[in-house]
């Protein structure tokens, strides 16, 4: 998550959408650019700049280029478009986890017996000669929820994370077909960067499986990374990043697939009777 503060041309901008859009019933940007959400002083409902520049973009019904949206002119477009993009990578990635689980519940079962006491011993004694109960006679035991491993790094081993968000706030399922690339690795490497006034130089290198993150990408996209095109290059690195298969990197940097890497991941993913089918 990078640092994200309004400059005085965006405070300008997001007013003038929120005054023709009504919004500045509940958006206030104070002297010091900070956002506020005046209906709400002691409990807004963002915590931070950024997310309340995205609550704004929300609530736009119209366009931009709309008059709707403040009649802004091409430059004052230019500035919001750029302001809601900054606060969407401002904004951590939500990610979903699957997190095995245990909880009780009760029910009954119909036991032939002379007397309650044999019922009793009968169940006691042989559960599984009786069956489950349905479902819609089961009745939750209150506080027996909890999670099915009270190892911590245990279970931490089977949590699988079904997806997250990109920086549009977009979901990206990582879980969509986790059979079609089992096996695969697409072996990226990602070259960090600084600037020295005008130049970019050298400042480490990791090494990351790509694959997941390509498989989050759509067709369009992947064609791009095919071509080699640097912002769908960026992409890969990125989306690794929400998945948490790599730290982020506050700076410049360049991305570079193994090819050989690539072109059997294409080959899994656009298998050749579909292309000639198509």
């Amino acid at each position: 998550m990078s640092e994200f503060k309004l400059t005085v041309e965006e405070a300008n901008v997001l007013d003038k959408i929120a005054e023709a859009t009504k919004m500045d019933g509940w958006f206030h940007i104070d002297e010091n650019l900070h956002i506020h959400d005046i209906e709400e002083p002691d409990n807004p409902v963002f915590s931070d700049d950024a997310g309340g520049v995205r609550l704004l973009e929300d609530g736009l019904a119209y366009g931009l280029d709309k008059p709707q949206s403040g009649g802004l002119n091409p430059d004052e477009i230019r500035i919001a478009e750029a302001c809601f993009k900054r606060a969407r990578a401002a904004l951590p990635a939500k990610r979903v986890y699957k997190v095995p689980v245990v909880f009780e519940m009760y029910g009954t079962v119909e036991v032939e017996a002379a007397s309650a006491e044999e019922a009793y011993d009968k169940v006691r004694d042989n559960p599984d000669d009786y069956a489950l109960p349905d479902d819609e006679d089961c009745n939750y035991v209150d506080g027996s929820f909890r999670v099915a491993d009270d190892d911590r790094e245990n279970a931490v081993d089977v949590i699988e994370m079904l997806g997250c968000t990109d920086d549009n706030g977009l979901w990206l399922n990582t879980k969509a077909d986790p059979d079609r690339h089992t096996g695969l690795t697409v072996k990226a490497t990602v070259t960090f960067q600084r600037w020295e006034g005008d130049y970019a130089r050298f400042n480490g290198e990791a090494e990351f499986d790509a694959c997941d993150a390509l498989d989050c990408m759509d067709d369009e996209k992947i064609a791009q990374v095919e071509r080699g095109e640097p912002y769908a290059l960026d992409d890969v690195y990125k989306t690794a990043v929400r998945l948490g298969q790599i730290h982020d990197y506050d700076g410049p940097f360049e991305v570079d697939l193994d090819e050989d890497n690539l072109s059997d991941y294409l080959e899994a993913r656009y298998p050749e009777d579909e292309k000639e089918g198509e």
